[in-house]
């Protein structure tokens, strides 16, 4: 899923399909236009992610 916030913040969650229920949360200040989000590594784990 992805959107924006007051039409300026981006956002992008990752939802795997056997999620375990867990959540990381992942950014870079507010200063990246691109997906760095380090929190990505945790996707394999049935995680759920954003960044």
């Amino acid at each position: 899923m992805t959107g924006l916030v007051g039409g300026k913040i981006g956002f992008k969650v990752s939802l795997p399909a056997a999620w375990n229920g867990r959540f990381v949360m992942g950014g870079a200040g507010g200063f990246v236009n691109v997906d760095a989000n380090q929190a990505l590594q945790f996707f394999g784990e049935r995680i759920l992610t954003d960044g």
